[in-house]
């Protein structure tokens, strides 16, 4: 389970979800990996505020953009670094 801190000071305290490795996509969006269904990986969006979740994508979206010779037996997400965050 991971919480966001928000508000003067950050004192309030908002469960998100149960998940790991989160990330900012701007001042309001976030993202993270989360375990659905307990057997697979997924990245979340989700939006300070709201209550709604959106899966932006799964490993078996990744999947399908490799060439069927490459393709994994297995293929988990554990991290997501948006673009331009390492200084790019």
């Amino acid at each position: 389970m991971f919480w966001i801190r928000t508000g003067e000071n950050y004192q309030t305290k908002t469960n998100q979800d149960f998940g790991q490795a989160p990330f900012w996509i701007n001042d309001d969006t976030f993202g993270y990996v989360r375990l659905e269904g307990g057997t697979r990986w997924e990245v979340v969006f989700a939006t300070l505020g709201q209550d709604s979740r959106e899966t932006a994508f799964e490993p078996s979206d990744l999947e399908a953009q490799l060439p069927e010779e490459q393709r994994l037996t297995r293929l988990s997400i554990a991290l997501v670094e948006p673009a331009g965050s390492s200084g790019e």
